[in-house]
């Protein structure tokens, strides 16, 4: 009995004394650190608010169907081979990067795979093994294209954007297509519009027509204006009020 008595209290000394020495001198004991490469730096740099890939990799959950600025090394681009004459081959992959944040073997766990779906010129000016700065969306599952297990990424333009920001390619003069911009924008986690992109629509007709909504089961329709867009398969529609010309809704193309 004494002998335990003994122990605790030498248990109970020891406690004491290290809490006095945290007190007096600072003193703290080392601590095993976890190594978690994802988790380095969970947020953006708070000035230009671009994410380095791990980084991002931490977060990515919060920006589901969203743009982001992302900072890494160009370390493989795909080019589609060439095909022998008079040959039959299949056709080519969409144009793709590899992004990392260091120049390491694939795969790795910081990778990712970005899609080009336009700016033809900007994937051929890219250099291997630079750095740059590129606003994409992320999307966990593949809309078609490649992608890994990080996710799939659509190139939007080279150098870091804000996320609400748009400048519309064709502007029209009655503002539909920045209307359109901004509501997407606003939207994204919502309003999935891939591989489309919202400042480079072109109106293909404005009529006058129907909306129809859903709301808690019931439906509900009221006159407005109907914008079609040129892309993207079926063709994106835009819906606007009659009366106050502002959008009160979107469909995505149907395949």
């Amino acid at each position: 009995m004494k002998k335990y008595i003994l122990i605790e209290s030498i248990i109970v000394i020891i406690i004491v004394a290290g809490y006095f020495a945290y007190q007096k001198y600072g003193i703290t004991p080392d601590l095993p650190v976890e190594e978690n490469t994802l988790i380095a730096n969970p947020q953006p740099d708070q000035n230009e608010d671009i994410f380095s890939i791990s980084s991002f990799l931490a977060v990515k959950d919060k920006y589901e169907n969203k743009s982001v600025n992302i900072k890494g090394i160009v370390k493989y681009k795909y080019e589609c081979p060439e095909c022998p004459k008079d040959a039959f081959c299949k056709p080519c992959a969409n144009d793709y990067i590899i992004l990392d944040d260091e120049l390491v073997d694939s795969p790795s766990k910081t990778e990712i795979f970005v899609n080009f779906f336009k700016d033809e010129e900007v994937y051929k000016n890219l250099q291997l093994e630079k750095e740059i700065v590129i606003n994409v969306t992320y999307n966990s599952e593949n809309l078609g294209g490649a992608g890994s297990i990080n996710g799939y990424f659509v190139y939007n333009a080279l150098g870091a954007k804000s996320d609400m920001s748009c400048d519309i390619e064709n502007p029209d003069p009655d503002g539909y297509l920045l209307k359109i911009c901004k509501y997407l924008r606003e939207n994204s986690s919502t309003i999935n519009i891939a591989p489309a992109d919202p400042e480079k629509y072109n109106i293909r007709s404005i009529k006058e027509g129907e909306y129809v909504s859903y709301k808690n089961g019931k439906e509900t329709s009221m006159e407005a204006i109907v914008v079609s867009l040129d892309c993207c398969y079926m063709g994106d529609i835009a819906y606007f009020d009659k009366n106050t010309k502002e959008i009160i809704g979107f469909h995505a193309g149907d395949l």
